[in-house]
């Protein structure tokens, strides 16, 4: 369809918060529109009434009212608000959502428009598994979590690679992540802190949480990166140290295989053949490093 124009006061925004913000891009942005205008079309879908329901373009949309444009170019995606947002996803490479954003916009389509898993992953021609897993993710962390990660208050990385770890690996309840996201929330930390202070939260003692929870998290941290730091180990030997240093790369690749191998579409029987091959190796050693692991914490 060739674009269109409309009037920014007519355009529904009920998709809003089912896209992550982003400032730095958004200042970016701001200053290109202020220079050049909009050059690309805010995408969305007309209803009945002929009203047009954004799906893309929310950064655009807030710049141009920044700015006091009141006429932006748009472009439909299709005919209906789940046509649009499948054919959102369907170029979602392209467009590079976030899986934060294509869960919410998969369980719009599960949940809002009964669509099965089945007709989902046809339509998206991707795996049911794809699918499922993003569906299953809407259901690990409270509003709390999803509106903080939203509203721009809690990093959207920090959700799939942090919180997600300790909710699957540890079983944490989503009353102590809601504590944790409460504590650090809106301190424009960046993905490392949050990291360090998750670590501290969940794996450390009362006394470690208490502190996070006073909000000098700035000391917090610094503490932190001291007592991870292999330096500081004054009494470890060269040879501790690197072992230390294998078991803390073996863990993150560990995490980054359970967190990542769920969301990779299978494209190819080469992709299979070689997951199956690196798979098979690291089964067979599991039992020794069990072992070799539960021998050192018996001593």
């Amino acid at each position: 369809m060739d674009n269109e124009t409309e009037e920014i006061s007519k355009i529904d925004t009920r998709y809003e918060f089912f896209r992550l913000p982003n400032s730095s891009q958004e200042k970016n942005l701001l200053e290109s529109i202020s220079d050049r205008g909009i050059d690309t079309p805010l995408y969305g879908i007309k209803d009945n009434n002929h009203i047009f329901i954004l799906l893309d373009g929310f950064k655009r949309l807030r710049a141009a009212k920044k700015l006091g444009i009141n006429i932006v170019p748009i472009k439909e995606l299709g005919t209906s608000e789940q046509n649009g947002i499948i054919e959102l996803l369907r170029i979602a490479n392209a467009k590079s959502l976030h899986i934060l954003e294509q869960v919410k916009l998969v369980n719009e389509l599960h949940m809002a428009h009964h669509m099965t898993v089945r007709s989902i992953a046809q339509k998206l021609e991707r795996s049911a598994a794809w699918v499922s897993v993003r569906i299953g993710i809407e259901n690990e962390f409270s509003k709390k979590v999803w509106d903080a990660a939203f509203a721009g208050k809690f990093p959207a990385t920090n959700v799939i690679y942090t919180l997600r770890q300790f909710r699957r690996l540890n079983n944490e309840s989503k009353k102590n992540i809601d504590e944790f996201v409460d504590a650090v929330s809106g301190r424009k930390l960046v993905h490392r802190d949050i990291e360090l202070l998750a670590n501290g939260w969940f794996n450390g003692n009362e006394e470690m949480r208490k502190q996070i929870k006073a909000g000098d998290l700035g000391w917090t941290i610094e503490n932190l990166k001291k007592n991870n730091s292999a330096d500081d180990d004054k009494s470890l030997s060269e040879n501790e140290k690197r072992v230390i240093k294998d078991l803390e790369i073996t863990q993150k690749y560990m995490i980054r295989v359970i967190n990542r191998l769920p969301y990779v579409q299978v494209y190819s029987n080469q992709y299979i053949k070689k997951v199956l091959f690196f798979a098979n190796g690291i089964l067979e050693k599991e039992k020794k490093l069990t072992e070799v692991l539960l021998k050192i914490k018996g001593n």
